[in-house]
């Protein structure tokens, strides 16, 4: 039988021979196209940090310096927030003792004989500087010195209160702007802020603005559950303005959803509004005509 020539079998791949009918396995080999073009790019990029070296520390500190300043920031707040509670609960329990005492003599008459006797009662003089002389000062300080803290919030918010019942709208002004400036704008106690503001502002006969600032309220997405409440407000400041419509469709948006005190004003005004006013009864038929 007649062989075959014979000779030896390069391997390319590692370089070795081998003998006739040996199997070379085959290997595979990854082969970088544009090897230099990618290092050159990356020699780029070494040089780039290189020459740039102090504008990435910069950035780095930067960065670094933010995340300190933001944690210490985080700590800060907490810590005014527990002086001031701590300085809102201090104040607040002489005050909540006397405005009590004003509230159990003015129900008295509803209340049951065995609680009349636990705690006496005291009259209201009707008098801002006897009847809160020495405890709402203490209250002011709280709300000023901690303006932007839920604790001083809380202050400002019974101090404007406190100034509104006794007819003092300036100063209920001054007190609720606190809460309503200084919190975001779904904060429940900026809120409850801008509600006593524009009451204030009613009272002192600025229902234009007293409009604006409740309109804010209505904006809020949060504050939903005081539109009816707002709505009633608007209706009685826009009743005063001689705008009859605009009060009718006030009160109406008030009287809407579930029942409850806003409403049922709301509604006895708007029945009151219609019988006085013939163009704000007629004001409904008016709109679904337009629609």
């Amino acid at each position: 039988m007649a062989n075959g020539p014979t000779g030896t079998i390069s391997d390319k791949t590692s370089g070795t021979t081998s003998k006739p009918g040996r199997q070379i396995p085959v290997q595979h080999k990854i082969e970088i196209k544009n090897a230099d073009a990618v290092q050159g790019q990356l020699l780029e990029g070494a040089h780039w940090l290189e020459d740039n070296a102090k504008l990435v520390f910069a950035i780095i500190t930067v960065a670094i310096l933010a995340g300190l300043v933001y944690s210490v920031w985080t700590v800060i707040e907490k810590h005014q927030e527990k002086a001031a509670q701590e300085a809102y609960y201090s104040a607040e329990a002489p005050f909540a003792k006397k405005r009590d005492a004003f509230e159990k003599t003015k129900f008295k008459a509803f209340m049951p004989p065995d609680q009349n006797d636990k705690t006496p009662g005291e009259v209201a003089t009707g008098d801002l500087a006897k009847d809160y002389a020495i405890v709402l000062p203490p209250m002011e300080k709280v709300a000023k010195d901690y303006a932007g803290t839920a604790g001083g919030s809380q202050a400002a918010i019974l101090v404007a209160q406190t100034y509104l019942e006794y007819k003092n709208p300036d100063k209920a002004i001054e007190f609720a702007q606190i809460p309503a400036t200084k919190l975001s704008k779904n904060n429940t106690l900026a809120v409850l802020g801008k509600m006593l503001w524009g009451s204030a502002l009613s009272a002192k006969g600025d229902c234009q603005q007293a409009l604006t600032v409740w309109q804010q309220i209505l904006d809020t997405k949060s504050a939903d559950y005081l539109a009816n409440d707002v709505n009633l407000r608007m209706g009685t400041c826009l009743e005063k303005m001689g705008q009859s419509d605009r009060a009718a469709e006030a009160y109406r948006n008030a009287s809407k959803g579930a029942d409850s005190p806003a409403s049922q004003s709301a509604k006895a005004l708007l029945r009151d509004l219609e019988l006085k006013t013939p163009v704000a009864a007629a004001a409904p038929a008016a709109t679904s005509k337009e629609k």
